[in-house]
Parts: C-alpha cells; structure tokens; sequence
C-alpha cells in the first residue's frame, strides 16, 4: 500500500518537513497558494524598493539649535532601529560666500533631509494626517514632515 499524500500550501514550507519526504507514512508535496503569477520575475527587497522620495522626511532645527548627521543618525537608529540610509544636513556657506538667509544667522544648519531604508518610518511618523512631528534630540527641537522634492530642487541638486 502506497503512503497517503498530505498537500501544504507554499507558506508552510518552512514549518513541514521538506517536499516528499516520508515522515510518519505520509507524503509531503506543495502545491501554491493564491494567485500568483508563476512568469512574474522575482521580487528582490533592495533593487525593487520605494523612490527615495518617498522614503524620506524633511528636517527643521531652531535657530541655534542646529543637529549633525551625527546626531540624527544615532538618534533614529536608537529610536527605530537600523532604519537610515543617509542623512543630509545643510550647512550654510561661511561669511563672505552666498547666503541663503541673507543674515549672518543663517551660518549654522537650519534643515536637512533623512534617507530611510523603507518607506514605513516616514508613514508611520506622518500617519493620521500629520503634517509634521517634533521630537528632541540632546534638548534641541527637531522637526520633520514629508519630503517634497518639486521643494528641493533650489538646495539639493539631482
């Protein structure tokens, strides 16, 4: 007598013993689950992610109270994990060169933008209609809000 054949679906490869073994006098094959397109080409996480536009937010640090890449980096990854790709700070050129706040405040950062791995920090810190969340790095405010880059064209080049 032949053993009885016991069909799993894909997602349960991993919890079964591997496809037609003999475990127990059954038969272990797979046949796929849903829908799936068997020609579709294959899905690989980092050539196949969200444009970077849309994995990034903008940052706004108070007059005085500029952050480092540093800081910012350290900052989320302790928040969130290691979640960041890069960070940019924007340092205004030093006196004598052109300014951008046309006022000698203006000499220290006063925005930057952070580069995520995935597009899920930015969604989740921007959820519910947010337009922008505050938080404190070593006491110094640091705001972010979704990246726009039709914005960005004038301080970033791309």
């Amino acid at each position: 007598m032949e053993a009885p054949i016991v069909w799993t679906c894909c997602f349960g490869e991993s919890i079964l013993p591997p496809v037609g073994t003999l475990m127990n006098g059954l038969i272990y094959k797979v046949r796929p689950c849903g829908h799936l397109n068997p020609f579709a080409e294959p899905w690989h996480p980092l050539m196949n992610r969200a444009p970077e536009s849309d994995r990034c937010l903008f940052l706004t640090f108070s007059k005085g109270h500029p952050l480092t890449e540093i800081e910012i980096l350290r900052f989320f990854t302790h928040k969130y994990g290691n979640c960041v790709e890069k960070v940019y700070v924007h340092w205004a050129p030093p006196p004598g060169e052109e300014n951008y706040g046309n006022d000698e405040s203006s000499t220290t950062a006063q925005f930057g933008k952070i580069v995520f791995t995935g597009q899920t920090i930015p969604l989740l810190l921007t959820a519910c209609g947010a337009k922008e969340c505050k938080f404190f790095v070593h006491g110094k405010p640091l705001w972010c809000k979704r990246f726009d880059p039709s914005k960005a064209r004038s301080y970033w080049k791309t």
